[in-house]
C-alpha cells in the first residue's frame, strides 16, 4: 500500500497543534549545506511518499529547491529517508514562528534550509525550515537521491520519481 500526501500551503492543510517532539533546549541548529535549500516562495509545495515493502518502509520527501534566478527551471529535490531497527521515520509539522519561539536557539531567524542540532546523541533529527513552517524529520539515514527539472509542482515531480522506479 502506498500513501501520497501533498502538504504545504497549496493544498489548504494547516500545521499541527504546536508541540515540540524533542526536548531541544540547550541545542543550536547547524545548517547542512549538502542538501539544497527549499524554495522560499510561500506557495512552494512539497510532497511525502511512504510505502511499506517487505517489512521495510520507504520514505521520500520531494520539495522545490531554491532558485538563484526566476529564469532557472523549477527544480525539485528528492530526499530519501531511511529507518533502522531502533529508529522509524516520523515527520512533525509546526508553525515556524511558534516553533522558534519555544527554542533556545541563538538565531531565531533561520533561513530556508535543512539543519541538524548540535549536542544531540545522533544525527537522527533534521529540521526542514520553510518560509512559514518547520518540519521535524526523525530518521536513521537521509540522502538526496534525485533532482527533477521542469515539473509544475511537487506532486508531478514525485510521480516522475515513482515512474522511474
Amino acid at each position: 500500500m502506498a500513501i501520497i500526501e501533498l502538504v504545504g500551503p497549496a493544498n489548504g492543510l494547516h500545521p499541527q497543534p504546536f508541540i515540540i517532539s524533542y526536548a531541544i533546549k540547550n541545542m543550536q541548529p547547524i545548517k547542512i549545506n549538502t542538501i539544497p535549500s527549499p524554495q522560499i516562495d510561500p506557495a512552494a509545495d512539497w510532497a511525502v511518499f511512504s510505502h511499506t515493502e517487505t517489512e521495510r518502509q520507504v520514505n521520500h520527501i520531494v520539495y522545490a529547491a531554491q532558485r538563484d534566478f526566476l529564469s532557472t527551471p523549477r527544480t525539485f529535490v528528492v530526499l530519501k529517508l531511511d529507518e533502522s531497527e531502533d529508529t522509524s521515520v516520523n515527520l512533525y509539522r509546526f508553525d515556524k514562528e511558534d516553533y522558534l519561539a519555544q527554542t533556545d536557539f541563538d538565531d531565531r531567524n533561520l533561513s530556508s534550509g535543512f539543519y541538524r542540532l548540535e549536542n544531540t546523541d545522533s544525527d537522527k533529527l533534521l529540521l526542514m525550515v520553510l518560509q512559514q513552517e518547520v518540519i521535524e524529520i526523525e530518521c536513521a539515514f537521509f540522502k538526496v537521491v534525485n533532482t527533477i527539472y521542469h515539473c509544475p509542482d511537487a506532486k508531478s515531480a514525485l510521480l516522475e520519481v515513482l515512474k522511474e522506479g
